[in-house]
């Protein structure tokens, strides 16, 4: 989709300009958080993490040590629990 520097009506652009929305639930699929790509969240389902509520009720520490992946420490995924939050 382009944008023009055309003026539009306002009813008008409501009704042509649809902002996507975004928003998890915490039934929401694991890989629908922030931060975590196909590999992370397969590795995620292995330890029972399925849904994005199970995601950030579970120690980020616990996460990081299962994982066993070194650049994804208790603060990273921290800070992907905070990200999930914010949607």
């Amino acid at each position: 989709r382009y944008y023009s520097s055309q003026p539009v009506a306002s009813s008008e652009a409501a009704a042509t300009v649809k902002m996507p929305q975004f928003f998890l639930s915490e039934s929401s699929r694991i890989e629908d958080a922030p931060g975590v790509n196909g590999a992370i969240a397969a590795r995620l389902r292995k330890l029972g993490i399925h849904h994005v509520g199970q995601f950030l009720e579970t120690d980020p520490n616990w996460i990081s040590d299962s994982l066993g992946i070194v650049e994804l420490g208790a603060a990273e995924v921290k800070a992907m629990q905070r990200a999930a939050l914010l949607m």
